[in-house]
């Protein structure tokens, strides 16, 4: 779902904007960065999602190994993934 979104959004950015924006990622690392940005929202509230927190590890566990480029570790680091800080929970 999430990869196809992201089509959608950039298809929409093409023929409004006249840019040229190019996805080269695969499905599995947009299921990587989504099971990455789940747990690290519902890290917050562990008591709460213990359950749901173990089923998303281990799906990332799956999505996980050495086919993931350095760049989207990077992406998902603490000190640079702004985005994260800015979330009240």
């Amino acid at each position: 779902y999430t990869f196809k979104l992201i089509q959608k959004r950039i298809h929409c950015v093409r023929s409004e904007k006249g840019l040229n924006p190019i996805l080269q990622l695969k499905k599995k690392e947009v299921k990587w960065l989504g099971f990455s940005a789940y747990i690290r929202a519902l890290k917050k509230k562990q008591s709460r999602y213990k359950e749901l927190l173990v089923h998303l590890r281990s799906r990332l566990q799956a999505c996980s190994g050495a086919t993931l480029s350095c760049e989207l570790r990077y992406a998902v680091e603490d000190s640079h993934s702004s985005a994260f800080w800015k979330i009240k929970y």
